[in-house]
């Protein structure tokens, strides 16, 4: 792995961890203004960082305790300075005292933009068999 692709990795784990860890402020320290996103569900979808984060504090309200995201599966492209990483993940999450498990699927599409990489595209869904 060349020192670009573990650049994009660095601000990737920033970007989920933060997720999981329920630090916003961390997670969109690594988002461009103009971030975009998209889910499974019909509403799930953000433009810009301001619609963005409010989703996330929706669901932080919903489910405010830290959850582990466990990388099964992660592929990194870098071409000149746009970065796609593409992963299956399994989010584990405690409901009623009792681990509850979830896959997903999650691509992040990153800028550099000087010498920082910004993530400025989620993707994240659950795959229906």
């Amino acid at each position: 792995m060349n020192t670009e692709e573990k650049e994009v990795l660095e601000t990737h784990d920033i970007f989920w961890q933060g997720l999981a860890n329920r630090d916003l402020d961390k997670r969109f320290s690594v988002c461009s203004d103009d971030i975009t996103f998209f889910g499974t569900g019909q509403h799930e979808h953000a433009v810009g960082k301001e619609q963005y984060r409010m989703m996330n504090e929706i669901g932080l309200l919903q489910y405010p305790n830290p959850f582990e995201i466990n990388i099964d599966w992660i592929k990194v492209r870098v071409i000149r300075h746009v970065a796609c990483v593409e992963c299956d993940t399994t989010w584990i999450k405690t409901m009623n005292g009792k681990p509850v498990k979830d896959f997903l699927r999650l691509s992040t599409i990153l800028k550099k933009v000087d010498d920082n990489w910004e993530v400025i595209h989620v993707h994240g869904s659950e795959p229906d068999y």
